[in-house]
């Protein structure tokens, strides 16, 4: 995953039966935005391959249905959390997607989850959904009702789901308020979560938003209060970087053994860090969202009192005006980003073909998130494990291999090159670069590249002086 991610104190999550993604993903995008959501857990997106239900700064994982129509479960995840996809394993009857998010207060392991109201809810799939030592949360629809966590009625799955909590010492919850509305009985709570092994506050409220006949329910982790988002912003002082480094260059030394070079250009290092650290300051801005039109914030207000209207009354009045209203403001989100890439196309043509280029760039490539990988211990998820499992393989690859070899041939070969090595031409000295080669070389690179460790950047080698270089 490229870039660099956070880990939030607190993490806000919301789970929601969308009954239909793809139509909804606007409208979805609009509510994330507006209530700062870290990841959304969705079930019932009635997916197909060739459909992408993608929404802005935000990566998709999905598990569609494959047998049939209907089910399907996929998650949302902010692209500046630092997180991980996870397998679920086999399931019969339940249908989930799994991620790993590393948060402030440790790695916690959400899962999307939707069991189809015509299965059993199976503890085999429960035990395999649990099957961690990570702290887990389970949110979605198992179609499980129980007063335990707040149904007003218990049915099959909600027994079942009730003893294997019991069983398993694992904590049921649900909002207060309803999150399933039907003409056909009284409204009821079916969205649920399952927590394992969860030591932080969390709190579940019921909303009325969105264009389901389930409510959104946004579920927040974590005892911290959440901290804003910044954007940081680095600017540097040329001048002051350079006088600062003129005065802590060391003079310039001869060395003799590898451990003086080593020692030395570490020092060097440093000061150019110390140089750069003294002549920069951050600049830190709380980003906002990009605000709705305040008419199309109306819309959405209309369009959730009358789905609440709707709700309550099932009269087919009420329901005509709520679906009105869901359609304009579907239309009004879908005519705001055509304008808004419209803008985007004209300002391109007044900037550098660079900025175009970026663009078209980002357009062609589907930046699809890496998926788990084989390593030799078995399949690995997070990056530190998948840098392990690359960097074990180009060892294993560049090691020796001696079966099958003719050892005479690499004898021969070997002693070719010591004699080379001994021979005059081999003992003659090198002529030093001298201080305008190695200022050739640094202007030939390029200032848009990432540093490595240190964190010294081509642009910080270009403003070296003559005396730094020398050193």
């Amino acid at each position: 995953m490229a870039g660099r991610r956070k880990r939030p104190n607190s993490l806000q999550v919301a789970f929601w039966n969308a009954n239909g993604l793809f139509h909804k993903r606007l409208e979805l995008q609009e509510f994330a935005e507006r209530h700062g959501v870290d990841a959304i857990l969705v079930n019932e997106t009635h997916l197909r391959a060739a459909v992408d239900p993608k929404i802005a700064n935000y990566i998709l994982y999905r598990s569609d249905r494959q047998d049939r129509r209907g089910g399907g479960t996929a998650i949302y995840v902010k692209r500046t959390v630092e997180h991980h996809a996870v397998n679920v394993g086999e399931l019969e009857h339940a249908e989930a997607t799994a991620i790993e998010i590393v948060a402030g207060f440790g790695t916690i392991r959400l899962v999307a989850v939707y069991n189809p109201p015509n299965r059993a809810l199976l503890e085999s799939d429960m035990d395999t959904l649990l099957a961690t030592t990570t702290p887990t949360v389970i949110a979605g629809d198992l179609n499980a009702k129980h007063p335990n966590w707040n149904s007003r009625r218990v049915n099959l799955n909600g027994k079942i789901l009730q003893a294997y909590s019991t069983a398993k010492g694992t904590l049921v919850d649900g909002p207060v308020d309803p999150t399933h509305y039907s003409p056909i009985g009284t409204p009821d709570v079916l969205d649920i979560a399952i927590f394992k092994e969860i030591t932080v506050q969390y709190a579940l409220t019921s909303l009325n938003d969105l264009s389901s006949d389930h409510n959104p329910v946004l579920m927040t982790l974590g005892n911290a209060v959440r901290d804003p988002e910044f954007a940081e912003r680095r600017i540097i002082c040329w001048p002051a970087f350079t006088d600062h480094l003129e005065q802590n260059l060391q003079k310039i030394q001869f060395f003799r053994t590898k451990t003086q070079l080593d020692d030395a250009v570490v020092t060097f290092t440093t000061t150019i860090q110390n140089s750069l650290n003294n002549a920069s300051r951050v600049e830190r801005e709380i980003t906002r969202q990009d605000r709705l039109p305040e008419e199309i914030n109306q819309l959405i207000t209309a369009k959730n009192r009358a789905r609440k209207r709707y709700q309550r009354s099932w009269n087919p009045v009420d329901r005509e005006q709520y679906n009105r209203l869901a359609v304009q403001v579907n239309e009004a989100l879908r005519t705001r980003r055509s304008e808004q890439w419209d803008a985007k196309l004209e300002s391109l043509e007044e900037n550098s073909n660079s900025d175009l280029w970026r663009v078209a760039k980002a357009i062609r490539n589907k930046n699809s998130p890496m998926p788990p990988i084989h390593g030799a211990s078995g399949i690995v998820y997070t990056e530190a494990e998948k840098a392990d499992v690359f960097a074990e393989n180009l060892e294993r690859q560049c090691s020796p291999n001696f079966d099958n070899a003719d050892l005479d041939h690499i004898e021969r070969v070997e002693a070719d090159v010591r004699a080379r090595l001994a021979s005059a031409d081999a003992n003659r000295h090198l002529l030093p670069a001298s201080p305008e080669e190695v200022k050739q070389l640094i202007n030939r690179t390029r200032e848009r590249k990432a540093p490595g460790p240190d964190g010294i950047t081509n642009k910080v080698l270009k403003s070296l002086s003559k005396k730094a270089i020398l050193s």
